[in-house]
């Protein structure tokens, strides 16, 4: 039996299929950094004329464990709901923001 080693991630639920949702490689990071930096400063007015960015940059990260959907497939499974949750997740699974608990990260204690 093959299985496919997944890359660690956050767990996600698309039209009841659970799918493991990584960050981006750091070769991917390094290809698209400064438009990545871009659409972070971006404000919620700006959003949507980058979707198309932000859409691409979640099916990089999701490709990693997923290679066999294409692009307009995976565009097709989400909507802008899911996309907004999904791009700060692959930011949190790429080392720019703290995961959520339960992903994986630690949580620092209070301090008294």
């Amino acid at each position: 039996m093959n299985k496919q080693a997944f890359y660690e991630g956050v767990e996600i639920t698309v039209r009841g299929e659970k799918y493991i949702f990584p960050g981006l490689s750091l070769a991917q990071l390094e290809e698209n950094m400064q438009e990545i930096e871009e659409i972070q400063n971006l404000t919620d007015e700006d959003g949507l004329k980058m979707i198309g960015k932000i859409s691409h940059f979640l099916y990089l990260a999701f490709s990693r464990n997923y290679p066999e959907i294409t692009e307009a497939e995976f565009k097709n499974m989400i909507d802008l709901r899911m996309a907004v949750q999904m791009f700060k997740q692959m930011l949190a699974e790429s080392g720019f923001e703290q995961g959520a608990p339960g992903s994986g990260e630690t949580v620092p204690a209070a301090s008294a």
